[in-house]
């Protein structure tokens, strides 16, 4: 496509444009008053068909059939586990924006990383809340600062962010787990049975939009916190539709990465980190989340 920014374009110069993209592979050509790209989405940099078209079908099918080695009952005192998670949550949303500039600060280089960078108008890109909590989950948990993860720098430098009220949250926040989540079952109060496919252990995920979004038999890529009985999502996640063409492909980057986090107890290793970069960049890069909603 050719985006025109003046009605005075040059048919010369739009016609060499269009040689250069179609003979010599270039996914975009600017001229003096125009832009021509090739792309799947005019936002985003251009992906490869064969990008989203690339999987593990072996892998998505053991995955789909994968049995917990560790399986957990449901709490008889869901209800109550429910409402603390509705004020846990209140807690990490206020930390989250206390720490926005703190990730912003670093967002021109995350996005470079993830690809949602825009070179033309220097600009991140992101289309709705879904996308900006991956982002910021990647930027406070799989961004190196000062050798250590983002989030624990930004409390380190700033200590009175952190208070008799959060201290204990923060905590497993800072100590969150890269996980692939199954919806298996549904639950009353918001909660969902599910499998993690990289510790193979089964958890109680108390999550209220996604329980009433009913997506039993999805996959939800994100980052957990474990309190005890029950685990939560630090807000940010991706939900992956193993039928889909694009989510077997996202799926697919994890089979390369498995075998090494599952062998490790180190939540920030660089394996887990650049696993992490793989999979939300090319769902953002993608649009996977143009549709998801948030609440």
């Amino acid at each position: 496509m050719a985006k025109k920014t003046s009605r005075k374009n040059n048919l010369n110069e739009l016609y060499t444009a269009l040689d250069l993209m179609m003979t010599g592979n270039h996914s975009s050509v600017a001229g003096s008053d125009f832009l021509m790209s090739r792309k799947t989405n005019p936002n985003y940099g251009y992906i490869d068909p064969d990008d989203i078209n690339d999987y593990n079908q072996d892998f998505i099918d053991t995955i789909i059939k994968l049995k917990p080695i560790n399986k957990v009952e449901v709490p008889k005192n869901l209800e109550l586990l429910s409402n603390q998670y509705t004020d846990k949550r209140k807690i990490i949303e206020k930390f989250d924006h206390a720490n926005y500039d703190n990730a912003m600060a670093s967002g021109i280089e995350a996005a470079k990383e993830l690809g949602n960078y825009n070179e033309f108008s220097n600009k991140i890109v992101l289309l709705n809340d879904s996308e900006m909590n991956i982002f910021f989950d990647y930027i406070a948990l799989y961004r190196e600062l000062d050798d250590k993860r983002a989030i624990i720098n930004w409390y380190l430098k700033n200590p009175n962010l952190i208070n008799d009220e959060n201290k204990e949250l923060i905590k497993a926040y800072e100590q969150a787990s890269f996980a692939l989540l199954r919806l298996d079952n549904n639950l009353d109060h918001g909660a969902i049975k599910v499998t993690d496919i990289i510790s193979q252990n089964e958890y109680i995920l108390i999550d209220k939009a996604l329980n009433r979004s009913k997506k039993e038999g999805l996959l939800y890529a994100c980052s957990i916190l474990n309190l005890n009985d029950y685990v939560i999502s630090s807000g940010g996640g991706l939900p992956l539709d193993p039928k889909s063409t694009g989510g077997k492909t996202v799926l697919s980057i994890l089979s390369k990465y498995l075998d090494k986090i599952r062998n490790t107890n180190d939540c920030f290793s660089p394996d887990v980190r650049e696993c992490v970069r793989k999979m939300y960049g090319l769902a953002l890069r993608g649009g996977a989340l143009h549709g998801m909603t948030i609440g």
